[in-house]
């Protein structure tokens, strides 16, 4: 059948350089939703969906090398096979 598929996510991840001490940190949030629809049969099932995502990462370092925020919207694809046994 069909079904509608909200999604958020909390993202971060952190570095570090042991040779010249620097940092790094990226921390962000990821929404969106899928449209789709779900084949189930016996023991087998398959979902496809479509929709959209949006990020939204900052991150920040101590180094020379210039980070930059992410803020993008674009497509979400999902296409899952399952077995039950």
């Amino acid at each position: 059948g069909w079904y509608i598929g909200p999604f958020a996510m909390y993202v971060s991840a952190e570095g570090k350089d042991d040779i010249t001490s620097d940092t790094a940190k990226a921390t962000g949030t990821i929404i969106g939703a899928l449209f789709g629809y779900g084949w189930f049969w016996n023991s087998f099932n398959m979902m496809l969906g479509l929709g959209f995502q949006s990020y939204n990462i900052n991150a920040e370092a101590t180094t020379t090398v210039d980070f930059d925020s992410v803020n993008r919207t674009g497509a979400a694809f999902e296409w899952t096979i399952g077995w039950a046994f």
